[in-house]
């Protein structure tokens, strides 16, 4: 709910940025979104990987986050400070 409320509010519309959330390994998970999670490196289900627009992984992280650290996150990377 925090991930999905902060990428349909107001806060980052204009931003440009793509969420997509994948299923890792429970009922709904797929075989796609495993592969995907195996060449993310993804090992765990609260883990948040953002790209640049030329498709580099500028961050990783694990664990659980609040919506305000989601979006300092986020401005970091915009404004280029973060990666």
């Amino acid at each position: 709910p925090t991930v999905v409320a902060l990428f349909h509010g107001q806060d980052i519309a204009g931003w440009g940025v793509t969420a997509f959330r994948v299923n890792y390994n429970d009922s709904d998970t797929d075989s796609d979104e495993r592969d995907l999670a195996r060449a993310l490196g993804v090992s765990y289900q609260h883990t948040f990987v953002t790209f640049d627009r030329s498709g580099n992984r500028v961050w990783r992280a694990t664990g659980t986050h609040t919506r305000d650290q989601l979006k300092a996150r986020l401005e970091q990377i915009r404004s280029g400070a973060g990666g």
